[in-house]
């Protein structure tokens, strides 16, 4: 028995007016990579990110313990003929830079003129006495471009937060710029942010930040005013912060299959027609020290026609890296297993294509 099971809620045989899930092909585009070893026990370097680019060219970046990260590329994924392209980083993070370290984060973003991959990884390093954390946090990025056209490196560079500020993250705003984000977080919150444009990773000043509060709610407020409105525009600053936001979407009022859930999953991610949504169900159950332990993790996929479940996919056994996509006036999951195995389904919905 396949250790990933698709369901339907019809059956594939025969003509159907409901929404169905089909599985339309399955190839390995890589070496299989270890989902779990002894060295790496928190799966640190066995991490991916994926992406599309806007002709539904497949993007996945991969972390190693060697410290020469990996970026796959695979044009035509469903077609017979699949292309891949792989172009190996070097100088990132490796299993010789564990000691303290608490997080590795790895994010793959499409600059919005589709010519520009950004490959980013952050480690954040923090002691601990004990299982206490002793002193503060200390976090690096490293950031690379990725040139599509000619699937090499044109740019990279390293940030680190700085006194007085432990954590940093990365992300990309609306505009395509990266925005890189320091914080520390204690009895007073502050903060700074730099913007770097793509491709050249050239940085604007430097815009630093309280937070105040007002009604019980945390609100940025600049510090370096100047500069602020120089990276911001007519913006405020929680605007753009909001405007860059990574918080997927939410679309409430979805119904599960199975009425005995205790809750229905939202989906998280769409579709670019928004025909479907993609959405994770857990379980669990509070084990003798108050801690949530997750049971089991299913993956659900939504029509938006019917509002209602159409498959899921098992993540419990085999942790799939998922990606709603569309290709060639298709709608499509793709599920990708160990960097290298991926499974094409096609996502079916003939009452949805009639909805005005």
């Amino acid at each position: 028995m396949r250790a990933l099971l698709l369901f339907t809620l019809l059956s594939f045989l025969g003509l159907t007016t409901e929404a169905q899930v089909h599985e339309v092909k399955k190839f390995s585009f890589a070496p299989k990579q270890p989902t779990w070893t002894w060295s790496d026990l928190s799966g640190y370097f066995e991490q991916e990110s994926l992406a599309l680019t806007s002709a539904g060219d497949f993007l996945v970046f991969s972390t190693r313990h060697n410290g020469t990260w990996e970026l796959y590329r695979v044009r035509g994924w469903n077609t017979e003929k699949p292309v891949t392209d792989h172009v190996e980083m070097t100088g990132y993070f490796s299993s010789h830079d564990q000691h303290d370290l608490e997080n590795v984060n790895v994010k793959v973003y499409m600059a919005p003129n589709n010519a520009y991959a950004v490959c980013v990884g952050t480690a954040e390093w923090l002691k601990r006495v004990g299982g206490k954390a002793v002193g503060k946090a200390r976090t690096t990025s490293i950031i690379k471009v990725i040139d599509l056209s000619t699937f090499k490196v044109v740019n990279s560079t390293q940030t680190s937060a700085t006194e007085p500020y432990e954590f940093q993250s990365v992300e990309m705003d609306g505009e395509g710029r990266i925005m890189v984000i320091s914080n520390a977080f204690g009895a007073k919150q502050h903060g700074e942010f730099i913007q770097l444009n793509v491709p050249s990773l050239s940085a604007s000043p430097k815009c630093s930040y309280d937070f105040t509060d007002t009604q019980h709610m945390d609100h940025p407020v600049p510090d370096t005013v100047e500069t602020c409105e120089q990276d911001l525009g007519p913006l405020t600053l929680e605007d753009y912060f909001k405007r860059a936001s990574p918080n997927p979407p939410r679309s409430p009022g979805f119904t599960c299959k199975d009425a005995t859930a205790e809750y229905c999953p939202e989906p998280e991610s769409f579709t670019v027609d928004g025909l479907f949504g993609l959405g994770v169900r857990t379980e669990g159950h509070d084990n003798i020290l108050g801690s949530w332990v997750q049971t089991r993790a299913t993956a659900i996929l939504f029509s938006k026609s019917s509002h209602a479940e159409i498959g899921e996919l098992d993540l419990t056994h085999q942790q799939a890296q998922l990606k709603l996509a569309t290709a060639d006036g298709k709608d499509y999951l793709l599920s990708l297993l160990s960097g290298s195995e991926l499974t094409v389904y096609e996502l079916i919905d003939p009452a949805a294509r009639k909805m005005p």
